[in-house]
């Protein structure tokens, strides 16, 4: 009955657009029912209805809202894409919450088929799995598998939940008490893009094992996130998944296959780039961006680039950056052009890019151009923090290939002093294949530097303690240049004051007073005290 609506309306549609009438654009009421949009491809242009209740509408640019957006709902959005057509669909002011862990947002199409969602507004998704009959535990949250979606807009979509699927990507597997073995999940080869002003937070609130943005539990990460724009993105797992990749990996049977499998293995690509903000954390042994627990690193590719701010974070045995807890990595890892990355391992493990054990590290980490790696690792016992940098495996003889461009900086220092050694134990790069590709320091294009009196350049520690960002170094003088974006990114993530210490005293400075200080785009701070 839908298909013979749809044809009808098709025909409509066309009578519209051949007449100069424009397609109609409403907002429809998620609270009054379940929304199902609908596009197909025919003789090469797209048609779209969208269908709520009884009523049917020819809709190319629809906005799902609510009537009453201070009262949840559990009614949910479908997608249906044929033919390799592209929906298009805008979400607004959306309140919704399961409690049986069900999808919010499905996508049913092939691969190829798009969806373009566009955010507005302030919009809250959760889902959870609270043992209610019907309960979907390992269902996707924003379910896409091989098909590719552009989430785009002005507006905030926060999530959280605790199914075992991803909150944005594919579904998880499942344990099958009948049969006492684990269930392989969806693997996730699709396509997300995250871009434009959208902002999406997700939050650490249960115990599901997907990954937040990319693969669900035993699952498969084989496909393509994207954040660039000026998106700000907070992916946060609940347990044994990764913030951006894939969720936990395990032995499981595969009904596809009519075998068992090892799954949660990480070889797709994660791209940051654009002006986009991202925060990525990991859980239980899990990286903050790569595979989750028991998840190897087969082949996947990681790029942080162009003005990209990301703060990556692993937990326990897990890095920042890389494969978890006692698997391998054997892809690349590359950290490019003006990316500022931090860095924060977990407590029980030895580096923060590359593999969590030695011998483990394969493939190849580069960062090139004005790059900047900072890491704030804390001891898990004291919590002090401990700002040593460890990139490659646990130990040096590792076969992972390690190029460091000459205008990088690692934890302050530029690679020319990591390499002359001059790093005071700040930086390890831990590989028997490694290059510094070595250049001049006199006209690096520094994020942070800091001077000595006789104006050579020194290590500093770097801590972040609310909105207050600390430089210390181990010097009566100092001397602090920085370039204008630096500290414009700093305070874009929330930091407002600069402290700098020396070993006699300390000063701090607000940095919303440093736009009219700057020349040429670099600032000058001298520290010393009588």
């Amino acid at each position: 009955m839908k298909k013979r609506i749809f044809s009808f309306l098709l025909v409509l549609v066309f009578v519209l657009s051949m007449s100069g009438i424009s397609a109609f654009a409403y907002d429809y009421y998620l609270d009054f029912g379940d929304v199902d949009v609908v596009a197909e491809n025919h003789y090469g242009m797209d048609f779209q209805v969208v269908h709520i209740g009884d009523y049917s509408v020819p809709d190319f640019d629809p906005t799902i809202t609510q009537w009453d957006p201070n009262t949840p709902t559990n009614n949910d959005i479908d997608v249906d894409v044929y033919d390799g057509a592209t929906a298009k669909l805008t979400i607004k002011n959306i309140y919704y919450e399961s409690t049986t862990g069900g999808t919010f947002f499905d996508i049913n199409g092939e691969e190829g088929d798009s969806v373009v969602l566009t955010v507005e507004g302030y919009n809250y998704v959760g889902s959870y799995d609270e043992g209610d009959e019907g309960s979907e535990e390992d269902d996707a949250i924003i379910e896409v598998e091989d098909e590719n979606l552009t989430i785009k807009g002005n507006g905030i979509l926060y999530i959280e939940g605790d199914t075992n699927g991803a909150k944005i990507g594919s579904d998880g597997g499942s344990y099958d008490e009948y049969y006492y073995e684990y269930v392989s999940g969806t693997e996730f080869s699709g396509k997300i893009h995250i871009t434009d002003n959208v902002a999406i937070y997700t939050s650490d609130d249960g115990s599901g094992d997907g990954a937040a943005i990319g693969s669900g539990q035993y699952a498969d990460f084989t496909g393509t996130v994207i954040i660039d724009g000026n998106a700000n993105v907070t992916a946060m797992s609940n347990d044994r998944g990764a913030g951006i990749g894939a969720g936990e990996g395990s032995e499981a049977y595969d009904y596809d296959e009519d075998d068992y499998v090892d799954t949660g293995d990480f070889r797709g690509t994660v791209v940051i780039g654009g002006n986009a903000m991202v925060w990525a954390e990991g859980d239980d042994d899990s990286a903050g961006i790569g595979s989750g627990q028991d998840g190897s690193f087969s082949g996947g590719k990681i790029i942080i680039k162009d003005n990209a701010m990301v703060w990556a974070e692993g937990s326990n045995e897990g890095p920042a950056i890389g494969a978890a807890d006692d698997t391998y990595m054997d892809g690349d890892i590359i950290i490019k052009d003006n990316a500022v990355v931090f860095v924060d391992r977990g407590s029980d493990c030895d580096t923060d890019i590359g593999a969590e054990g030695e011998w483990e590290n394969y493939g190849s980490i580069l960062i090139l151009g004005n790059a900047s790696i900072i890491s704030v690792n804390n001891d898990s016992e004291t919590g002090d923090l401990l700002n040593n940098l460890v990139i490659g495996g646990e130990e040096y003889y590792d076969d992972v290939e390690v190029i460091i461009g000459e205008n990088v900086k690692l934890n302050g220092l530029s690679s020319a002093q990591v390499l002359a050694g001059l790093d005071l134990g700040t930086v390890d790069i831990n590989s028997d294949y490694k290059e510094f590709i070595n250049g001049s320091n006199e006209d690096l294009p520094a994020y942070l530097i800091a001077y000595g009196e006789d104006g050579g350049l020194i290590p500093y520690t770097l801590a972040m303690d609310g909105d207050t960002v600390t430089i210390t170094v181990d010097l009566d003088y100092a001397e602090l240049q920085g370039n204008k974006q630096a500290f414009d990114i700093l305070l874009n993530c929330g930091f407002e004051t600069l402290r700098i210490v020396t070993n006699s005293g300390e000063i701090e400075f607000d940095m919303n007073e440093f736009e009219d200080w700057y020349i040429d785009n670099l600032l000058f701070i001298e520290v010393r005290f009588a």
